[in-house]
């Protein structure tokens, strides 16, 4: 597996992943939802291998050349939801494939995650497996640009719940911005009021 990275500088989508990869170790398992060329939305479960912030944020992953996913719309998203910390991220953009043709800077990348993986997923994409990487084998990159954050809460930490979105504009990611709110509206106010004895009750007949 590649190394974790997050960002450190003031970043708040940086700031908030690199806490929550601290707690859980990857790789993380994801849902990557793309577009076909006939406008059908396709989901997958994909491994992240890689979650880089600096400079931007890369969401990076590894698939076959053949599959569907390399041949459809561009835009993507991930849907990683993390079970023991209760927050699930959204995470969209740019998807880039590098393959056998890749450039040297991708090449780099594509070829340390190949030796990071175990030789049963290396089977998975070359049957025996040697040492050359399989042609088949493609270094997938979402480029993000958009990031919701959910966090479900926590009662006995009196962790309130968390819905948040943060965008990046020219390389720059906004400070997140709560979308909804989970905590129930205040209780109307009351006035105090003096109200009269109830009246005794009349003779029975």
């Amino acid at each position: 597996r590649m190394a974790s990275r997050a960002a450190t500088h003031n970043s708040p989508v940086g700031d908030l992943i690199s806490k929550t990869i601290a707690r859980v170790p990857g790789p993380w398992l994801a849902t990557l939802s793309t577009v076909d060329a006939e406008g059908h939305p396709r989901a997958r479960t994909v491994a992240i291998r890689d979650l880089v912030c600096e400079p931007e944020l890369l969401v990076v992953f590894c698939t076959n050349v053949n599959t569907r996913k390399v041949r459809e719309h561009r835009r993507g998203e991930f849907c990683w939801y993390l079970k023991d910390t209760h927050e699930q991220y959204r995470i969209a953009g740019t998807l880039h494939y590098h393959g056998a043709t890749a450039g040297a800077e991708a090449q780099v990348r594509r070829h340390a995650m190949w030796a990071g993986l175990s030789p049963d997923m290396q089977r998975e994409f070359h049957e025996p497996c040697t040492d050359n990487i399989p042609d088949e084998f493609v270094l997938g990159i979402l480029h993000a640009d958009q990031v919701d954050y959910v966090m479900l809460g926590d009662k006995r930490a009196k962790l309130p719940p968390v819905h948040e979105t943060s965008s990046c504009v020219d390389g720059v990611w906004n400070v997140f911005e709560p979308i909804v709110s989970f905590l129930p509206p205040p209780p109307p106010a009351t006035h105090a009021h003096t109200h009269a004895a109830p009246a005794a009750a009349a003779t029975a007949a």
